[in-house]
Formats: C-alpha cells, structure tokens, sequence
C-alpha cells in the first residue's frame, strides 16, 4: 500500500507528460520509474491491467 511519497520508490508510477506531478516526482522521489501519458485514459488503462503500480491526478 502506498501512504507516503517514500512508498513510490521502486515503483512504476503514472503522470501526465509535462505535468506538475512529473516535475514533483523527479525532484521529490528518488528511485521512482516514471511513465509520462499524453492522455488519461491510457494511464487509467495501464493501472487496471498492472503495467503501473499508481498514478498521480
């Protein structure tokens, strides 16, 4: 389960491209895979079927 920003560390986690969240990861989270989206519903479908293990929206 992931409560804290520490949690994301070695995770796949989803942000939309260019977005505050991807900046706030890169400079807050080290150890984190970020995968950037261009559009939300293929984050959401990414999630639902495992290929991330969480998202920031």
């Amino acid at each position: 389960m992931i409560k804290t920003a520490a949690d994301l560390k070695g995770k796949k986690v989803g942000v939309g491209l260019g977005t505050n969240y991807e900046e706030w990861l890169r400079q807050n989270v080290q150890g984190v895979d970020i995968r950037t989206y261009d559009d939300d519903p293929t984050k959401y479908q990414d999630l639902r079927v495992g290929r991330i293990d969480a998202i920031l929206v």
